[in-house]
Formats: C-alpha cells, structure tokens, sequence
C-alpha cells in the first residue's frame, strides 16, 4: 500500500492492463506532440483517417491537428471525405512535408 498507484495517465495501458494486453496510452499531452506524432505516421504510410488517428495515434481530434499542420507549419495536406461514412481521409501531399 505505500507505492503509488499507476493509472491511464501515466502511460500505461488503459484496457486490459492487467493481463498485458490493450494499447499505450499517451498522458495528456500537447496539440505539439499530436502533431508530431500525426506527421511522423503521415511521412511514412502516406494517409490515415479520422478513425484510425483516432485508435492508433490517440488524437481525438484529427482534423484540428491537420488544420495545425496545414497552418500553422505549412504542411500540404489533402482531406478526402467519403461521402457515404463520412470520414476523412487526409494524404500527405508528395513534397508535402519537405518544411
């Protein structure tokens, strides 16, 4: 009982922790690091939508963090919606991250 508990916004998993099994939570964080970590993927798979930025990346708000990169930093960025679900697609522009 003298330890400190651990809990989701220390990093750990939030689901499944105790069997090892779940995702890495990142602790609250900056619009900065969202962005760093939404860059990084779109430099090296090309795209990502709203929902796998979302279960993935653990940005809860893709489209703020684009309209960051876009800018803010000046990142060219393409957002597709599909019509019939409704979610976003955003690519990364060829070129589109040279900043």
């Amino acid at each position: 009982m003298g330890g400190k508990k651990k809990t989701a916004l220390d990093g750990e998993s939030r689901r499944g922790s105790r069997k090892g099994i779940g995702r890495t939570h990142y602790p609250a964080e900056s619009a900065r690091s969202q962005c760093a970590r939404l860059l990084r993927h779109l430099r090296e798979h090309g795209r990502i939508d709203t929902r796998e930025a979302r279960s993935r990346l653990d940005i809860m708000s893709p489209a703020a963090r684009v309209y960051d990169l876009r800018y803010k930093v000046g990142v060219d960025i393409l957002s597709v919606i599909n019509p019939d679900s409704r979610v976003a697609t955003y690519i990364l522009k060829p070129g589109g991250a040279d900043r």
